[in-house]
């Protein structure tokens, strides 16, 4: 019974370890080429929201931040990203961001705030 206590003490300091061990082939399969980045940008501040490698194009699919954050890039104009209030931005067809480009996003809002980028790489040719 000594043992009883320090037995599930040791299972409970093992769980996240599970959680940081398991391996990435478990996850669903499809969603190698997928994108999901969150940034969080200071006030009066600009940061890279997400930047596209070099091998491939990224398409954004969604892209959601304050209308007070104004996100553009090397190839995309800010008028192209301009989001109609707080409201995410749904391009149909999704924008593609050339590879090796960054989205730079400038935060004119009073406190911090994030920048959610979601869209899949795709070969650029």
């Amino acid at each position: 019974m000594k043992y009883k206590g320090w037995l599930i003490d040791c299972s409970l300091a093992a769980i996240p370890l599970l959680a940081i061990a398991i391996p990435a082939w478990v996850h669903s399969p499809g969603h190698e080429d997928r994108v999901d980045e969150t940034t969080l940008i200071d006030a009066q501040q600009t940061a890279t929201a997400i930047i596209a490698p070099r091998s491939f194009d990224l398409v954004i699919e969604q892209l959601c931040a304050q209308s007070c954050v104004r996100c553009s890039s090397k190839s995309l104009h800010e008028d192209t990203l301009a989001r109609p209030g707080p409201k995410c931005l749904l391009p149909s067809p999704g924008i593609r961001l050339a590879a090796g480009d960054q989205l730079s996003c400038h935060n004119d809002c009073d406190s911090m705030r994030p920048v959610m980028v979601m869209g899949a790489l795709v070969d650029p040719s």
